[in-house]
């Protein structure tokens, strides 16, 4: 499920949570601008390195598995 950003401080609070670091409004701003959050149900694929744009990924809550091209994890995440 995708969703556009709310127009809030939750959505702000809850990025800087994540990376640990503050951010000024107006970089939040621009930055919010840019930004879909996604719902992923679990086990489910939602990137592929070879058809998948790239771009910044922030995991809010649960975690994430990284398979190489053969099916191996390589790395689990959260």
């Amino acid at each position: 499920m995708v969703q556009n950003p709310p127009a809030t401080s939750i959505w702000g609070n809850r990025l800087i949570q994540a990376l640990g670091t503050d951010i000024a409004p107006q970089d939040l701003t621009q930055i919010q601008a840019g930004t879909q959050i996604i719902s992923i149900a679990p086990g489910t694929s939602f990137w592929q390195s070879s058809t998948s744009e790239p771009g910044l990924y922030v995991v809010l809550a649960g975690k994430v598995r990284l398979f190489d091209l053969h099916g191996n994890r390589i790395a689990t995440l959260g």
